[in-house]
């Protein structure tokens, strides 16, 4: 059975707080929407601003296999505004909402029943003149009455809606019973047990079930999902495309029968696309996109993923367009996790004495560190007589801000030395605090590390302030994290940046890489 996929980001996705993507934003998420096989791109809410207006209108023009589809209230303005957005699209949907819960018809909307389906059929009617076909939302489906519900998308799918969904808008479902109303809908309304309608449904996250109340619904006879890449929206967000795509490759002893058209591989790096265009990291611990994801830290999971990555594992990360699998050094890693971080640095697996000494001073180390840097590891083995290779420490770092005329520029120094020289101050000036930061490393340690992702955050907790910061890049020619815990947030982006130079320098030592030209391997 084909699972068709409306994803919603740029709509639904976008009204997450604090979201503000340009129209240009936008436009490359929804080609890369396009790339992915989405079905249906939901682009925006035209009648809400200008800029959402513009912004459909451009995608319409640039979107050519995905139906392009703009939300509207069952209002002609809205529905006047979507299709004029919507002119240039090859394939177009006006997705109408409407509330139909109690609650929403009493004190949002002051309607009674009938006249929500009055107004709801008058909508599907217009609409439909103006696009391929008609989407009709039941907004709070599941705070609605079964048999009032029903009645509505009797109403909506004799008018001409084509598709007809059921929105856990308030995320309040339980998956058995947004299954049984699924499957009540499905049986009782005509269009809908023919399959001259198709039933969607569209999940919030507030009780964190959106991703399973969307597999009830289509266990219960929906055939189009409405996602979102990473989760994002209203106040805990939406069921995830990534995830959503994961538990159908995973887990074909159930889902056998379900297919869709989207290629995984994609779905990966468009969640970095978004998270950097929107300057938000998903969940540490968030699946499939969280940094985590893939990481182990804890000895008896290094041991059981270095003999087979399925050990622990249920998801490849290169099928999602990841990376591979990353051990984590920290106090819960073992053996056979620390000597598999040192062969990547020094080339070989210590065993025997030479890893017992070894994993001495790891342990005094690993006790004061959250996460055991690939620079103290370093360290750990030039006192061994294991490395002699560069190892570079951050002195001390500072940003300041610079006014030039009417603009902010920030000036970032690093202070730093190789072993243990000390080398001249590197500086450097840009808009951005932190790119000014990096571009000062990188003149100081120009090992080509290309920077994919970074996060940082500040946390305090009465007097006590922490800072993270988190990078991922490529290093060497491989794709690795760094991170650094401080109470200053820069001086915790350096230390992060440090480490991938030092990984870099240890690895091109090593496997006799040629030496990027500049480098400082002496004061």
């Amino acid at each position: 059975m084909k699972i068709t996929i409306l994803d919603t980001t740029l709509r639904d996705g976008e009204q997450s707080p604090g979201m503000a993507m340009t129209q240009e934003d936008k436009l490359g998420i929804a080609l890369l929407l396009e790339s992915a096989g989405v079905d249906i791109i939901e682009a925006g809410f035209p009648a809400a601003s200008e800029r959402d207006f513009e912004a459909v209108k451009m995608i319409s023009s640039a979107v050519k296999t995905s139906v392009v589809c703009a939300l509207a209230r069952a209002l002609d303005k809205d529905i006047e505004s979507a299709a004029e957005a919507l002119k240039g699209a090859a394939k177009s949907c006006i997705h109408l909402s409407l509330g139909t819960s109690p609650i929403h018809r009493k004190y949002k909307l002051r309607m009674t029943c009938d006249e929500i389906i009055k107004n709801a059929v008058k909508g599907v009617l217009f609409a439909k003149q103006n696009c391929d076909f008609v989407e009709m939302g039941a907004e709070d489906a599941t705070r609605t009455e079964p048999e009032f519900l029903r009645d509505f998308f009797i109403a909506v799918t004799e008018a001409g809606a084509r598709v007809i969904n059921i929105a856990d808008t308030s995320g309040y479902a339980l998956p058995e019973g947004f299954a049984s109303l699924t499957s009540f809908i499905c049986r009782s309304v005509p269009k809908a047990a023919s399959g001259t309608a198709r039933i969607s449904v569209h999940c919030l996250n507030d009780l964190g079930l959106a991703l399973a109340n969307t597999f009830a619904g289509i266990s219960g006879g929906a055939t189009q999902a409405e996602l979102t890449l990473m989760g994002i929206g209203e106040r805990a967000g939406n069921a995830a495309l990534e995830e959503f795509s994961a538990v159908l490759k995973v887990r074909k002893d159930v889902y056998s029968g379900y297919e869709t058209a989207i290629e995984n591989n994609v779905l990966l790096p468009a969640c970095e696309m978004l998270s950097s265009i929107e300057g938000i990291a998903p969940g540490a611990t968030k699946p499939l996109s969280g940094r985590n994801t893939f990481s182990h830290s804890s000895g008896i999971h290094q041991d059981g993923v270095l003999k087979n990555s399925r050990s622990y594992e249920i998801i490849d990360p290169a099928d999602f367009g990841g990376g591979g699998t990353e051990i984590l050094l920290s106090r819960h890693s073992g053996r056979r996790g620390v000597a598999s971080r040192i062969a990547e640095l020094v080339g070989y697996y210590p065993d025997g004495e030479v890893l017992t000494g070894i994993m001495h001073d790891y342990d005094l180390i690993s006790a004061d560190e959250k996460s055991v840097s690939r620079t103290s590891l370093l360290k750990i083995l030039k006192k061994a007589g294991l490395y002699d290779g560069v190892i570079y420490k951050v002195l001390k770092v500072s940003v300041m801000p610079e006014k030039h005329g009417k603009q902010i520029r920030y000036c970032a120094k690093v202070d730093f030395k190789v072993n243990d020289t000390k080398c001249p101050v590197m500086s450097a000036e840009d808009p951005e605090p932190f790119r000014a930061l990096f571009n000062a490393l990188s003149i100081a340690m120009p090992w080509g590390i290309k920077i994919r992702n970074f996060s940082s955050s500040l946390f305090s907790a009465g007097q006590k302030i922490a800072a993270t910061a988190v990078i991922q890049a490529e290093a060497a020619g491989k794709l690795v994290r760094a991170e650094s815990y401080r109470h200053d947030i820069y001086t915790a982006a350096a230390e992060a940046y440090i480490d991938l130079a030092n990984y870099a320098a240890a690895v091109f030592k090593i496997h006799m890489h040629e030496i990027p030209e500049n480098v400082m391997l002496k004061g």
